[in-house]
């Protein structure tokens, strides 16, 4: 398994391909906007707790981003993740905005990625329980394992509760 590409070309790529910005990854990461110009530029490379979230904010396996001769996409579909309709729901915590996000992706096309907003009454009810859990995290510490927990738990609030605007017409 060799290496095709360097590293910073293929977050280019990845970039592009899920129209992502560097604020969007800066937003959705721990990375720093400084460091993350500097991985897109080529003049460093991301270490290994980089390259992980890197990988996740644009959903591609790390071996490819690291420039290996591997497929692109993640091969990881967690069936705890799949809303009724067989979209897949993606949970982002911006630790800058203590805010999660949500976004909805049908997974026969990985790049149909579209950001849900919870301002409509039918979904209340889950809106509620989010801003609890934010509201929450202002006031405490969470680590990386504990915040795939959380990730977790949301989806599952999420898939219970949530009404999508088909199923309100």
């Amino acid at each position: 398994m060799g290496r095709k590409e360097e590293c910073h070309v293929r977050i280019k790529k990845a970039m592009n391909l899920r129209g992502l910005t560097q604020s969007d990854i800066v937003e959705r990461t721990n990375i720093k906007k400084s460091a993350l110009s500097q991985y897109i530029s080529g003049k460093i490379t991301p270490r290994q707790n980089a390259i992980d979230e890197l990988s996740k904010v644009l959903n591609v396996s790390e071996p490819w981003l690291m420039g290996y001769d591997v497929p692109m996409e993640r091969f990881q579909i967690r069936p705890d993740f799949v809303l009724p309709n067989g979209e897949l729901i993606d949970i982002k915590y911006s630790r800058k905005l203590n805010k999660f996000e949500f976004y909805i992706r049908n997974p026969e096309n990985p790049s149909s990625l579209k950001k849900l907003h919870l301002d409509d009454e039918h979904n209340q009810k889950l809106k509620d329980w989010i801003s609890l859990l934010e509201i929450s995290l202002k006031h405490i510490q969470i680590g990386p394992k504990t915040l795939v927990y959380l990730e977790k738990l949301i989806a599952d609030i999420f898939i219970r509760n949530y009404v999508s605007n088909e199923e309100n017409v």
